[in-house]
């Protein structure tokens, strides 16, 4: 499943604080609505300089601070936004906004218990702040408590049931869940108030498990229509094609995937398999070795490598790399079932009576092969 979005910090427009008066104040207003201004359209340095400058003014200005910590946040200085949050909340203890915001950067740097309590302590403060149970659902998401998550994107579109954001975060919990029917249903209502190409991706996802290809295809094109740069997009229409029989396209689609993430296993892993398909051994052989040395640990790939050379005939090759699958992880049951073939064609056969056994002992599945290779074997006498 896709990592649950997080999305910017909530920067909410409280009033300022009265610790100053007159000219003082004016200027101190002026900076602070400027930096508002820069930080709405997302011009964070400017944004930063002017809540600078009003602190200068007013030290004590909690919404100044608070501003400042969701600018350095939206640069990706979370330990700077994070003291910038922490003395906001020493300044104003009940500032619930400021609680969000700490809590999303925790869940950026990945503390995400630190995050909801953080949530947790904005939710108490204000029991109707729709953003703490959308930001506390994501940290709830990323833990894995899926259920947790969709309870607290329940209540938070109960408050503001326009928002878009936490139709997709919902969409994402059901997809984590398998519930194919809800995901679907929550990545339309994304849709319809927020398109954006997460969500027809997403949806693309749930198609394709569903083994709807086409209609996986429609999402995924649609996303790329509103991001043409979105490898993901590009990866997920090519695999949907490549699971279609259709080659060529799977392959072109990977090409542009590998163009924009030049360095992704994944994209290399299954461009190697559309080749494979396709019967192009060596270009299937190139495409897994360039994901060996991305990822000297890619089962996958060593794999994918021993079965197109077994497709060549390189039998000593497949076997090691086969066995190399075997060593990565040794519950790889299909890894067994090409290791003992690549040993048959050595004429080793009790190598390959041992894998094949193993192959059926890992997965039941593997039978109707591994007991006709059996029988081949037991008519050569072995």
């Amino acid at each position: 499943m896709k990592k649950i979005l997080t999305g910017l910090p909530v920067l909410l427009l409280v009033g300022l604080t009265a610790c100053a008066t007159g000219d003082r104040a004016d200027q101190e207003g002026s900076y602070y609505a400027r930096g508002v201004e820069y930080y709405a359209n997302e011009d964070y340095d400017n944004a930063i300089e002017n809540f600078t400058r009003a602190l200068r003014l007013n030290p004590q200005s909690a919404e100044a601070y608070l501003g400042r910590g969701a600018a350095y946040a939206a640069r990706g200085e979370l330990d700077m936004a994070i003291a910038d949050f922490d003395q906001a909340i020493s300044l104003a203890p009940d500032l619930s906004p400021a609680y969000v915001n700490r809590g999303n950067a925790f869940s950026e740097q990945g503390k995400l218990n630190h995050a909801v309590r953080d949530f947790n302590r904005a939710i108490s403060l204000t029991p109707d702040f729709a953003p703490a149970y959308y930001y506390r659902g994501n940290a709830y998401g990323n833990l894995g408590s899926l259920d947790r998550a969709i309870e607290d994107f329940d209540q938070a579109l109960r408050l503001n049931p326009r928002h878009g954001a936490s139709y997709y975060s919902r969409g994402n919990a059901y997809l984590g869940k398998g519930d194919w029917d809800r995901a679907v249903a929550d990545f339309t209502g994304a849709i319809e108030l927020e398109p954006t190409a997460d969500a027809y991706l997403n949806r693309g996802v749930v198609h394709a498990n569903r083994g709807r290809l086409n209609q996986a295809i429609e999402d995924y094109s649609q996303a790329l229509r509103i991001d043409p740069n979105y490898a993901t997009a590009y990866n997920n229409r090519g695999y949907a094609y490549l699971t279609a029989g259709e080659f060529d396209r799977a392959i072109a689609d990977f090409d542009r995937a590998g163009v924009l993430a030049p360095d992704s296993v994944l994209i290399h892993n299954n461009r190697g398999r559309a080749f494979f398909r396709k019967g192009d051994y060596d270009r299937a052989i190139e495409d897994y070795t360039r994901s060996i040395q991305l990822d000297r640990y890619n089962t996958d790939a060593f794999y994918g490598r021993g079965d197109a050379r077994t497709a060549r005939e390189e039998w000593d090759q497949a076997l090691e790399d086969y066995t190399e699958a075997i060593r990565l992880d040794p519950g790889f049951a299909v890894a067994y079932l090409g290791r003992g073939v690549a040993a048959f064609n050595k004429k080793n056969y009790p190598q390959a009576r041992s894998d094949w056994e193993q192959a059926l002992r890992l997965n039941p599945n593997t039978a109707p092969v591994v007991r006709q290779n059996l029988e081949i074997l037991r008519e050569m006498g072995y």
